[in-house]
């Protein structure tokens, strides 16, 4: 198995900072938002393009602009 070097593994969203320090697991965002919690996971680490709608609806809970949770995805 290949192993990434460090600039090629794509860095977590913002929003992983945001859940850790307000104590938000991802598994408490996958039941709000009636997902898997590996599907989170993988959104909100990167290594996944998150949707618009997955974008906003953890915008919404938060209470946090889009904007400030997830990158441009189009720009690593």
């Amino acid at each position: 198995m290949a192993t990434l070097a460090p600039s090629d593994r794509p860095r977590p969203h913002p929003v992983k900072g945001v859940l850790a320090l307000r104590r938000i697991t991802n598994r408490q965002i996958a039941i709000a938002l009636a997902m898997s919690e590996i599907d989170v996971g993988r959104l909100i680490n990167a290594r996944q393009k998150a949707t618009p709608r997955f974008r906003a609806a953890v915008a919404r809970l938060l209470r946090e602009p889009e904007s400030s949770l997830f990158r441009d995805e189009g720009k690593s």
